[in-house]
C-alpha cells in the first residue's frame, strides 16, 4: 500500500529514545499510516501503523516492565475486543489455536486478525502497546524486560489493512499519548480535545435521544426486566416523553441529563455506566451547604457541619426546606444507580454518605445558595445559610478509602501471630503480583485465620479470580451457571455504538431454548477451577465485603459462601449473587446530547441454587452483618475489621451447617478438589471506568 511522500520524508530526530520495534529496521521505516490519516475513510487519531514482511521479529522498544500479552481483535481503530490475558504459560500462537479450536469465536470475524497485543511499561511513565503479533514467546506479566528483546512476530493488526502490519499506540500515566515522539519521529499526533459542551436540546432532539436510549435498553440489556416489568417501563417512558414535550422552549442539558440519570437509576445495574461525568454548565453556584445529613438506621440525622454548627451533629431531622425526611429518602432513593436487582446495602450507603446527598439532593430541593431550613425532632427549627468555602468538622475520606489506601493492587500483612491479612483493590493483577500473593498464602499455611478484604474492590479479571480462589478452595462442588443474551445476530441500535461497527454480528454460538426468551450458552463441563496443587490454605477464612464490592469482588465471596469455605463479614455486595450483566459492553452515544451509556450485553448466571442463605436477586449477604453508623463514617476507625478481629478472638465462625450440603448418597469420594463454573461467569470483569471486555489499564475509548 502506498502512502504520502510527505510521510516518507518525515524528519527523524538525531537521537531516538526508543528502539524501532521491527528488528534491524530504521526508525520511521515502512509506516503505512500516521495519526490523523484516514484508513478506509476511518480517522486514525492515535495509532502508528507499520508494515513489515509477515513473521518479521518485533522487539521491545525500551527497558521496562512487560505488561503482558492479550489476545485481541480490532473492530474499529479506536476499539479493542479482548479474548483474555496470557499468564506466561502459553504463547500467542498456542492461545490463538485454542480460541479457533473452541468454536466460540464470533463467526463474523476473520480469525486472521485475532492477534496478540504486547505492552511494555517504561520507567518514565510511558506504556507502548503493539498489536498485530504472532509468536511463541512466553513472558509473565510484570516481569522485567530489556530493550531489543524479541516479543513476537509481525502478523495482521487490522482487518481493513491487507498487508502484514503492527499497530503502535502509547499512553502516559493512563492517558492516550503521542506514539511517534518516543521513537524520535516528527509527530502528526493531535491530542483529543473534548467537544464543545451541549447546553440545550430541542424537544425533538430530547425525545429522539431518550427514545434511542430506551431502544438500546430493550435490545441490548438482557437483565432489563429483572428490575422493572414491561408495563412499568412503558408507563415510565410515556410519562418521561410527556414531561419533555410539556416544557416550553429548549431543554437545558442538565435537565435532560437528569432524565437519563433517572432512567439509569430505574434499572440500577452495577455494570451500567453513564459518560462523561456531569459537565459543568454555566450558572452553577459556588456555594456549598454548611451542614450535611444522612440516613442511619432509617433515621435522618445531621451528620456533618462547619465549626459554627458542630453542636447540631447527631440530632434527628424531621424536614429540610419543608420536605419531610421520608420524602427526602424517596427522592434520593429514586435516583440511586450502580447496584443490582434487589440488593440493599448500596442504597443504604448512598443515603448515608455526604457524596450521596451532594449528588442526589440538589436543585430544585436546595436553592442556588444551598441555604437550608432544618426542623429537628424536638420541633426546633434553624435556618442555615450556604457558604462559599465549607470546611466541615468531620472527614469521611478514610472510610471512603478503606482497602484502597496503599500503593499497588494488593496488600499482605500479619495482623497478629494468629491472623493474616490479604487486601485486594481489584482483580487486575499481573502474573508476578498473583505469584506474590501465592507466596504469601504459602507462607501462612500454619496461621489459623486469614482475613481477605474485598471492600471497595472494583472487580477485574476472571482468570485472576479463579487462580486466587484455587489458593483457598475447599471441598468439591459443581455450579450450574449459564449465559444469556437478547440476540445472536446483529443489533439495530449499534448504529449509535462507538465501540462496535454497526453491522457487527454477536453471539452466533448462543442458542434459543424452547419456551424461553433470549439465547443461551451452557456447558455441562464448564470451566474447572482446581485447588492449587502447591498452595492451598486450609485455615479459617473471614472475607470482608461492603456496598462497593462489585463484579468479581462479589463473585469471590459468592464462591466462598457456595463452597461453605469461610464466612463473610460486613455488608451486602452491590452486584447480585446469582447473576450479573457483564462480560461484553456496548457504548451507545446519544447523537444530540453526546451522552454515552455503557450497557452490558451478557447476563451471566453464577448458580441456580436458591435458598434462605442466598435469596434470588440479592447480593452476597454477610454471615455477620455490620450496620453502617455515623461513628464509622467519620471516626476513621475500621469498624468492620475490628468486629472481625473480635469474632476471631472469641472463636466465632460458622453459625450453622452447610446450607448447600448434599445428602451422603450424592457425595462422591476420591475426587480432586474442583469447582465447575460457567465460562462466562469466570470472565466477569468491571470498572467504574472501563469494564468487561477491555483491561481498565488501557483507555481505548475517547472521552
Amino acid at each position: 500500500m502506498l502512502f504520502a511522500a510527505s510521510h516518507v520524508l518525515a524528519q527523524i530526530h538525531a537521537q531516538t529514545p526508543y528502539l524501532w520495534p521491527i528488528k534491524d529496521a530504521k526508525a520511521g521505516e515502512n509506516i503505512l499510516y500516521f495519526p490523523q490519516d484516514l484508513v478506509d475513510n476511518e480517522l486514525n487519531s492515535e495509532l502508528l501503523i507499520v508494515s513489515a514482511p509477515e513473521g518479521s521479529i518485533v522487539v521491545a522498544p525500551s527497558d521496562g516492565i512487560f505488561g503482558g500479552y492479550s489476545m485481541t481483535y480490532k473492530p474499529l481503530l479506536q476499539t479493542l475486543y479482548s479474548y483474555g490475558h496470557l499468564d506466561g504459560s502459553k504463547s500467542i500462537d498456542e492461545r490463538k489455536a485454542e480460541l479457533i479450536a473452541s468454536g466460540n469465536l464470533d463467526k463474523s470475524l476473520d480469525p486472521k486478525y485475532i492477534t496478540g497485543m504486547a505492552t511494555v511499561r517504561t520507567s518514565d511513565g510511558n506504556a507502548i502497546h503493539i498489536t498485530g503479533l504472532s509468536g511463541d514467546q512466553k513472558f509473565k506479566p510484570g516481569q522485567q524486560i530489556k530493550r531489543g528483546t524479541p516479543i513476537g512476530r509481525v502478523a495482521h493488526g487490522y482487518f481493513k489493512i491487507a498487508e502484514p502490519s503492527i499497530l503502535i499506540e502509547a499512553d502516559k500515566n493512563g492517558r492516550k499519548a503521542d506514539p511517534m515522539t518516543p521513537f524520535g519521529l516528527k509527530t502528526t499526533y493531535k491530542p483529543f480535545v473534548d467537544p464543545k459542551p451541549v447546553t440545550s436540546l430541542t424537544k425533538e432532539q430530547a425525545v429522539e435521544d431518550f427514545t434511542i436510549y430506551i431502544d438500546a435498553l430493550k435490545e441490548c440489556f438482557t437483565g432489563l426486566y429483572n428490575v422493572v416489568s414491561p408495563e412499568e417501563l412503558d408507563e415510565y417512558v410515556e410519562t418521561a416523553i410527556a414531561k419533555i414535550n410539556s416544557r416550553r422552549g429548549n431543554i437545558p442539558y442538565g435537565e435532560f441529563r437528569a432524565i437519563i440519570e433517572e432512567t439509569v437509576a430505574k434499572v440500577h445495574d452495577s455494570h451500567i455506566h453513564l459518560y462523561p461525568p456531569e459537565w459543568k454548565i454555566g450558572g452553577n453556584s459556588s456555594y456549598m451547604p454548611a451542614i450535611w445529613f444522612g440516613f442511619f438506621s432509617d433515621t435522618l440525622r445531621l451528620s456533618n457541619a462547619t465549626e459554627q454548627f458542630k453542636d447540631l451533629i447527631g440530632r434527628q431531622i424531621v424536614s429540610v426546606n419543608n420536605i419531610p425526611a421520608d420524602s427526602i429518602k424517596r427522592i434520593i432513593g429514586s435516583k440511586i444507580d450502580g447496584y443490582d436487582a434487589r440488593t440493599e446495602s448500596f442504597k443504604q450507603y448512598m443515603l448515608a454518605i455526604p457524596a450521596g446527598m451532594i449528588r442526589y439532593f440538589r436543585e430544585p430541593y436546595l436553592n442556588t445558595r444551598r441555604d437550608m431550613k432544618i426542623r429537628f425532632a424536638d420541633e426546633d427549627e434553624i435556618n442555615i445559610p450556604g457558604i462559599q468555602r465549607a470546611e466541615w468538622i468531620s472527614n469521611h475520606w478514610k472510610f471512603m478509602t478503606i482497602n484502597n489506601d496503599y500503593s499497588g493492587n494488593f496488600q499482605t500483612k500479619m495482623l497478629n501471630d494468629r491472623t493474616a491479612y490479604l487486601g485486594l483493590k481489584s482483580f487486575w493483577l499481573s502474573q508476578v503480583e498473583t505469584e506474590k500473593i501465592a507466596a504469601f498464602i504459602d507462607s501462612i499455611t500454619t496461621v489459623p485465620n486469614l482475613v481477605i478484604d474485598m471492600r471497595n474492590n472494583i472487580g477485574g479479571d476472571g482468570a485472576v479470580l479463579g487462580k486466587l480462589y484455587s489458593y483457598i478452595a475447599g471441598d468439591p462442588m459443581t455450579l450450574h451457571g449459564f449465559s444469556k443474551v437478547n440476540s445472536n445476530t446483529k443489533y439495530k441500535v449499534f448504529k449509535y455504538a462507538t465501540n462496535y461497527p454497526h453491522d457487527t454480528e454477536m453471539f452466533s454460538d448462543y442458542r434459543p431454548e424452547e419456551g424461553k426468551d433470549g439465547f443461551y450458552q451452557r456447558s455441562e463441563a464448564g470451566s474447572v477451577v482446581r485447588a492449587d496443587s502447591l498452595v492451598n490454605y486450609k485455615g479459617r477464612i473471614y472475607m470482608l465485603t461492603n456496598a462497593k464490592s462489585v463484579s468479581a469482588a462479589t463473585l469471590l465471596p459468592a464462591m466462598l459462601v457456595r463452597n461453605h469455605r469461610g464466612v463473610t463479614v460486613g455488608r451486602e455486595t452491590a452486584s447480585a449473587y446469582h447473576f450479573m450483566n457483564a462480560v461484553k459492553f456496548v457504548d451507545i452515544q446519544l447523537p444530540a446530547s453526546l451522552i454515552k451509556i455503557r450497557l452490558p450485553l451478557v447476563e451471566t448466571h453464577f448458580d441456580n441454587v436458591v435458598n434462605e442463605r442466598v435469596p434470588y436477586g440479592r447480593g452476597v449477604i454477610p454471615d455477620y452483618p455490620v450496620e453502617l453508623s455515623m461513628e464509622e463514617l467519620f471516626s476513621g476507625n475500621d469498624v468492620i475489621l475490628d468486629y472481625t478481629l473480635g469474632l476471631i478472638e472469641r472463636g466465632e465462625y460458622f453459625r450453622s451447617g452447610d446450607p448447600f450440603a448434599k445428602p451422603e448418597s450424592e457425595k462422591k469420594s476420591s475426587l480432586p478438589v474442583l469447582m465447575k463454573i460457567s465460562i462466562a461467569a469466570m470472565l466477569i470483569a468491571t470498572s467504574v471506568a472501563a469494564c468487561g471486555y477491555v483491561s481498565k489499564k488501557r483507555r481505548i475509548l475517547k472521552k
